[in-house]
């Protein structure tokens, strides 16, 4: 513990100087976050709250940034980001204000500080496993996040293949599933596979696109396998990883039945982003393989929701008339 709180101190005694865009922390839940496609599907260890500070951080990196000067092993000298989250932050995350939120906030700082995650290179057509953060510690009711810098091209100058996520809907998420199963498919809904809604049409009429992936990398994308476990990180870390393989190989797999996974996680996520999101997840299907007719595959057959749309349509009228008659 006291090693920890160390990093807290060594990384605002080392800071050299700050980078800091004005910016008032009161308004960032009406704001959007920016990360890249290959970041939105990634597989990592994760869980609700920790999925929420990672957006909060991804989000600070973009407006409030701290620049951190550092020097390797050979002594020459290289440059870090790390924003700084605040526990009245957290709590707001958390979804609460009051209580002691201590440790809550300091476990998933644990957590964090060691997450490694698979990303897909699309221009080298493979997988590549790197870790998240350099130095993460809590102090003082701060909690002080540094990027790894080979991270930062996943959120930072982001210019083609990006996913724009609404930070007051992905705060508003009460379940993992439903928070990470909607961060992934929402990477799919641009308009070459989801044209603009049209109104007129009902629900079951609208266009659809299908996403597949085999059960044991979903998983991993929802956050349930850990990929620091020493065998899953060595098949990991290869270029083209053996997903079955590593599943195969967890110590201690979680929600590794289908039906365990499926009404723990994939039911109750497709239900919470039908009720909130722009999403409408039509149907969930299933493909079977093998001789004992094993469930290899998943496919997520996504629309637009019709009803989150008309929602937002109904209030931009009120406001509109509203203003008028107080013109």
């Amino acid at each position: 513990m006291e090693d920890y709180v160390k990093d807290a101190e060594d990384m605002e005694e080392n800071s050299s100087g700050f980078e800091i865009k004005e910016y008032d922390n009161s308004n960032v839940y009406k704001n959007n976050v920016y990360i890249s496609n290959s970041f939105a599907r990634s597989m990592e260890k994760t869980n609700l709250l920790e999925g929420k500070i990672e957006l909060l951080a991804i989000h600070h990196l973009n407006n409030q940034v701290m620049i951190n000067k550092k020097r390797d092993s050979n002594g020459n000298e290289y440059t870090t980001k790390y924003v700084c989250l605040t526990a009245k932050e957290i709590q707001e995350l958390i979804g609460r204000d009051h209580g002691n939120t201590y440790s809550e906030i300091h476990n998933a700082a644990l957590s964090m500080k060691n997450k490694l995650l698979i990303v897909e290179d699309k221009e080298r057509e493979c997988f590549v496993m790197r870790s998240m953060y350099g130095d993460i510690a809590y102090k003082n009711g701060k909690l002080l996040i540094e990027f790894n810098p080979d991270m930062e091209e996943m959120f930072l100058g982001l210019s083609k293949n990006f996913t724009k996520l609404s930070l007051p809907l992905m705060f508003s998420f009460k379940k993992n599933g439903g928070f990470q199963l909607y961060k992934m498919l929402k990477s799919y809904a641009f308009p070459k596979n989801l044209p603009d809604i049209d109104l007129t049409v009902s629900q079951e009429e609208l266009p659809t696109f299908a996403v597949t992936y085999s059960l044991s990398q979903l998983r991993m994308m929802l956050g349930y396998v850990d990929l620091s476990e020493r065998d899953l990180q060595k098949e990991g870390s290869k270029d083209h990883p053996n997903f079955e393989k590593m599943s195969d190989l967890e110590k201690n797999p979680k929600y590794k039945r289908w039906s365990d996974f499926y009404f723990r996680v994939i039911k109750p996520g497709q239900i919470e982003i039908n009720e909130i999101s722009d999403i409408y997840i039509q149907e969930v299907k299933k493909e079977r393989r093998g001789k004992g007719g094993k469930i290899t595959d998943i496919t997520f057959v996504i629309q637009w929701n019709r009803e989150y749309f008309l929602n937002r349509q109904n209030k931009k009228k009120k406001k509109s008339t509203y203003s008028i008659q107080h013109y």
